[in-house]
């Protein structure tokens, strides 16, 4: 008789993560912060290190946010857009971690 996909066992052949049985992992004790990074925040750390997010211009007149449409004046308190590779240093330097999946659901 041909197995069903659910009755793959996991390792073994393709599945949804739905479609195999739970996994269960112990979280330690975690923080993290409420809010998105704002461009203003990793400004400070463009500043003192490198890291300069793709979409920034900086030129005479200070620093820019290339947009789909048009070039506009960083928006400070604007989510920044930056790299996973970014946001990884940003986050060493800011003396943390970005959350593991498991630390995630818990968000």
């Amino acid at each position: 008789m041909a197995k069903r996909l659910w009755d793959v066992e996991r390792g073994t052949g393709f599945g949804w993560d739905n479609e195999f049985e739970a996994q269960l992992f112990d979280v330690p004790q975690f923080s993290i912060i409420k809010h998105k990074v704002t461009n203003g925040e990793y400004l400070d750390y463009v500043e003192q290190s490198e890291g300069v997010p793709h979409y920034w211009i900086n030129d005479a007149s200070g620093w820019s946010l290339r947009t789909i449409v048009e070039l506009i004046p960083l928006p400070l308190d604007w989510p920044v857009y930056v790299t996973h590779k970014q946001v990884t240093q940003y986050a060493l330097y800011m003396g943390a971690l970005l959350p593991n999946e498991a630390q995630w659901d818990f968000v």
